[in-house]
């Protein structure tokens, strides 16, 4: 499946990620849009979200976007047992 779309980050962010179910090794896709640029806060935000919802450790693979990298520190520092990254 390919998603395109054009728009500029300072107008819209998009945020996805992959979900595997080890019983039955099925994929899911989650994406969800954010109104603006997404910042720090935000990328925490959805991040603890998503850890809430799964309650387990869970991989990240980031690009080097300002905003990811200092939710990553963030993250390695105050909550190591929730993420690798």
């Amino acid at each position: 499946m390919v998603l395109r779309e054009i728009f500029s980050r300072n107008t819209q962010t998009g945020l996805g990620f992959i979900t595997m179910t080890p019983e039955q090794r099925r994929l899911n896709f989650r994406f969800t849009i954010f109104s603006g640029a997404i910042n720090t806060k935000d990328v925490i935000f959805y991040l603890t979200e998503i850890h809430r919802h799964y309650g387990k450790k869970v991989m990240i693979v980031f690009d080097r976007l300002p905003a990811h990298l200092a939710a990553q520190n963030f993250f390695e520092r105050e909550r190591p047992d929730w993420f690798v990254f």
